[in-house]
């Protein structure tokens, strides 16, 4: 059951946490499910930086709350995507905190006005040439870097040690894959991982060392592999012994359904577990296979070993999965690649040829490495 997006969790009601006594600090993280896990090493480094400050998340509605459920912060405030009420209703409760700082990785104008209209000691943000009137500490994007080194950025004017550390980073090789599919390390500091902690729960499904799980879907229709594609995987994977799990949100249900019929001996479970449950279900699993899409960074999470397949989108981008253990499965000779920052919902060109031409082969080989 959905609750109440104006529903204010106090930072001043904080029970067990009554160390938290330094002025909270807010973070407005408003995008889409991966953006807003890829903000999970900014959140972590903030609380190394300010222990004893509570960190209050506004974010999309059924998402923020998994990080209060993760114990990344301590309170959420949920809005709906294009209702300005929403919004207003929210800001109207937060600004009669006394927030120390307050950050924004979302650049919108939207939420640089929902920012504007609460109080705090110092305001950070992106630098765009419009936004002076709403943030104080504005700080260069540097597009070298991954997106989640690019959100940790916006610590580096308040914690010299991290922009020391990002200012050795080579954002560029940390981009880019090898012709095998592989990915630089990681940095420690800036991991998404916290399997440590979702092992120690039990799965919603039975799920071992022969389970795979697979996200077929994405928001973008040009980011999402053929069906035939991921059916003809699933089939060589049983085949093989594994079990397969089709994953994804309650949208992708007719689709995943559909490939639970035609590759016999899977099985659907899009829409019918929490992202908790869903993360706890992938820390328990062998592999993960995604399209570009939030079950890459879901996966990065869970610290499950991850297959990532990019078509309309590259690396360069920076929307990598985030995690040590990933391998991508992409078409170097398609000369319309990339067709946009986030895909499209139908292909420019009328082919959708980078997908259409991947070859099953090429991902079967790619879980293989992994395994």
């Amino acid at each position: 059951m959905v609750e109440d997006v104006t529903r204010m969790y106090s930072p001043l009601e904080r029970g067990p946490k009554a160390h938290l006594t330094d002025p909270p600090i807010l973070v407005v993280q408003t995008a889409f499910l991966g953006d807003l896990l890829l903000s999970i090493p900014l959140l972590r480094r903030l609380r190394l930086l300010r222990p004893n400050s509570p960190i209050v998340l506004v974010g999309k509605e059924g998402f923020a709350r998994l990080l209060k459920e993760l114990d990344v912060v301590d309170e959420v405030f949920e809005v709906r995507k294009g209702d300005p009420a929403s919004y207003a209703s929210v800001q109207a409760r937060l600004r009669h905190i006394k927030f120390e700082w307050i950050i924004s990785p979302h650049e919108s104008g939207t939420t640089a006005k929902f920012c504007w209209g609460i109080p705090a000691k110092l305001k950070i943000s992106y630098h765009q040439w419009w936004n002076f009137l709403f943030f104080k500490d504005r700080v260069h994007k540097n597009l070298d870097l991954p997106e989640a080194l690019r959100q940790m950025s916006l610590l580096s004017h308040q914690d010299p040690e991290l922009a020391m550390w990002l200012q050795d980073i080579k954002g560029l090789e940390l981009r880019k894959a090898d012709v095998y599919g592989r990915l630089p390390q990681v940095p420690l500091w800036a991991s998404l991982s916290m399997r440590e902690k979702l092992l120690n729960k039990s799965p919603a499904l039975p799920a071992d060392e022969r389970t795979i799980c697979m996200f077929p879907g994405s928001v973008w229709a040009t980011k999402q592999w053929t069906e035939e594609g991921f059916i003809e995987l699933a089939e060589k994977l049983m085949k093989e012994g594994f079990k397969v799990y089709w994953m994804g949100s309650k949208d992708e249900m007719p689709m995943t359904k559909r490939l639970e019929v035609r590759a016999k001996g899977s099985k659907s479970v899009a829409g019918q577990l929490s992202l908790m449950q869903s993360l706890i279900l992938l820390s328990h699993s062998r592999a993960v296979v995604s399209n570009d899409s939030a079950g890459q960074h879901l996966a990065a999470v869970a610290g499950t070993p991850t297959v990532a397949i990019f078509g309309p989108t590259i690396l360069e981008f920076g929307f990598r999965p985030w995690n040590s253990q990933a391998l991508v499965a992409e078409l170097f000779d398609v000369r319309c690649r990339p067709c946009g920052m986030h895909g499209h919902m139908k292909c420019p060109k009328n082919t959708h040829e980078c997908m259409k031409r991947l070859p099953v082969n090429l991902v079967h080989q790619r879980v293989h490495q992994l395994l």
